[in-house]
């Protein structure tokens, strides 16, 4: 398999200059890549001031919650329909891909679908509204989520009703302390599910600032990829019409190599 990777002068520039979006190819083919939240924790000490004041490493020491990312989101959209191998028959990653992951937490990939031979070996589920939780633990040997929308099939083709959001798992603990939510952190680690925002009147000011969004509402025939990592990531189906919960996404659980 081909590696998944961009340039060390792309990586380098958007890890610097996150505010910038470069037009770049990956396998050869053209595409845009961007940060969705650079700078992300200055966005955490803006945000959370009140529950952050004995500061980050303090927060993250006590409680043993992993946090690491620079910048958080990125989104490569191709500019034409491609097709990717992010992982063999075994659910191991294809070189490169873990690596994404673990520099920008969450790896968003649109107008590309999965190849035919592992486009159907995982499984489809539709998440709870805002209930923000993990697939799977560190005693799991496919400790990564990769979600999908297949363009090739009667369902997924259309523009999905309802998103998933992602967050890192400090923003859990820091949610249940804005919201006093003190028996779900009375304990280092996390829990495996939390229900949060339930009461923010403006998520859009949370969008891609603190929480990403991948809305899956490019036009039909359009494939879309979300990967994550369950130990440093959570995430939940947001439904901006209740009630309009959306089509079971694709999920397969993979490991790096």
């Amino acid at each position: 398999m081909m590696p998944f990777k961009l340039t060390h002068d792309s990586l380098r520039s958007l890890l610097h200059r996150p505010e910038r979006p470069l037009s770049t190819q990956i396998l050869g083919a053209n595409c845009r890549v961007k940060v969705i939240a650079g700078n992300y924790t200055e966005r955490l000490l803006k945000h959370y001031a009140p529950e952050l004041k004995s500061g980050l490493a303090t927060v993250q020491e006590k409680l043993g919650i992993p946090y690491n990312v620079q910048h958080l989101g990125l989104s490569i959209e191709f500019h034409n329909p491609m097709e990717l191998t992010l992982h063999n028959q075994e659910m191991i990653f294809t070189d490169g891909v873990a690596e994404l992951i673990r520099l920008f937490g969450l790896v968003m990939i649109k107008n590309a679908y999965l190849s035919h031979d592992i486009r159907d070996v995982g499984h489809r589920n539709r998440f709870p509204h805002l209930k923000f939780h993990y697939d799977r633990t560190d005693a799991q040997p496919t400790p990564y989520s990769l979600y999908t929308r297949n363009p090739f099939d009667e369902e997924q083709k259309e523009p999905r009703k309802s998103s998933t959001l992602f967050i890192p798992n400090l923003v859990a603990y820091l949610q249940c302390q804005r919201e006093q939510l003190f028996n779900l952190i009375n304990s280092p680690g996390m829990r495996s599910h939390y229900d949060l925002f339930t009461n923010e009147n403006d998520m859009e000011q949370l969008l891609n600032n603190i929480i990403i969004e991948h809305r899956w509402d490019e036009p039909e025939n359009t494939g879309e990829i979300s990967m994550i990592d369950n130990r440093t990531m959570l995430h939940s189906s947001y439904h901006r019409t209740r009630n309009l919960d959306g089509y079971r996404i694709g999920v397969h659980y993979c490991a790096a190599p």
